[in-house]
């Protein structure tokens, strides 16, 4: 599996893969999900290169013009297919700076509004640990920090509603720490 996820971000950077359509992208993105283990993959070497993968597509993809942010053919959908997995690496000591320099990649193409909502939505959807949740909010907030916030992918009012419903009234005192520092 190893060498599978390293042939084909090798196969990624190579002309044939540079020509990928958005479509294609965001196939190539979807396949980790359909196979198993796949994101749930448990070998840290394994799980590094799926990272790996997902910062290289990224890299490859031009990053948006600051009046269009629909050129670079990295959708939401994208951004939302591999969000989770990565924001679930945070927490993982061994996988913690792959994963952030994937995230990062994801942040800087597919853009901090698509990325703040898919992570917020991605906590509300499942039950996570508090851990992670405090991991992931505390993602949020550095990306708002490092952002702003004037995407307009951003939707300030769903994000402040999604925090204010989930994660204000939590029962742990650092997942709620964590939402107020986001707000």
């Amino acid at each position: 599996r190893v060498l599978a996820w390293q042939e084909l971000g090798d196969w990624v950077q190579t002309e044939e893969g540079r020509q990928m359509s958005p479509q294609q992208r965001e196939l190539l993105l979807a396949v980790p999900h359909a196979l198993k283990p796949g994101w749930r993959e448990s070998v840290f070497k394994v799980s590094q290169r799926l990272c790996n993968l997902v910062a290289t597509v990224c890299q490859m993809t031009e990053a948006p013009s600051e009046r269009d942010l629909s050129t670079t053919g990295f959708t939401e959908r994208c951004v939302w297919l591999v969000l989770g997995p990565l924001l679930e690496r945070l927490s993982q000591a061994k996988s913690k700076v792959t994963a952030s320099e994937a995230l990062e990649a994801v942040v800087r193409i597919g853009g901090p509004g698509a990325a703040v909502r898919g992570a917020l939505a991605h906590l509300t959807v499942m039950e996570r640990s508090h851990r992670q949740s405090v991991d992931t909010l505390g993602w949020a907030h550095d990306v708002l920090l490092n952002y702003g916030t004037g995407d307009p992918r951003l939707r300030l009012q769903e994000v402040l509603l999604r925090l204010r419903q989930s994660f204000l009234f939590h029962s742990a005192q650092p997942v709620r720490q964590a939402a107020l520092r986001v707000l």
